[in-house]
């Protein structure tokens, strides 16, 4: 849809008018963004005072506590695991890993990671992990 166009013609009396109406009012705007600009300084000193006796207050709290780790990688995600889980279940969880891992990873249910037998029709998996579907073929 086209939108149409309108030429107007204005008053040079009133455009004269409206612009010194607009630099009277820019003094009163300066000193309005002045105030903000102040008032935001003192609600950050205030923030940082306030912080400055939490620290001293609380300060033996805040020390005591450990250091967070936020990255863990996938072998220390598996250990914390397996150590909360040994925690948890104690010796009878140990004992059920050791079985396990003495039946493969067929027994748990996983890919085939062995050779693969001639009449089985069963590919190595583990030789096509991170590759796309056209490397796989």
């Amino acid at each position: 849809m086209k939108e149409k166009i309108f030429a107007r013609k204005v008053n040079e009396k009133s455009l004269e008018t409206i612009k010194e109406r607009i630099e009277s009012l820019e003094h009163d705007v300066q000193r309005i963004i002045d105030q903000e600009r102040v008032e935001r300084e003192m609600r950050l000193a205030e923030m940082e005072v306030k912080k400055a006796q939490n620290m001293m207050e609380y300060r033996e709290q805040i020390y005591s506590r450990p250091n967070r780790e936020w990255h863990l990688s996938k072998n220390m995600k598996d250990d914390i695991r397996e150590e909360s889980k040994k925690e948890a279940l104690g010796e009878d969880y140990v004992e059920k890993k050791l079985k396990k891992s003495a039946f493969g990873s067929q027994a748990k249910g996983g890919r085939f990671e062995g050779k693969p037998s001639a009449d089985s029709g069963q590919r190595n998996f583990k030789s096509f992990r991170g590759k796309s579907r056209g490397g796989k073929r």
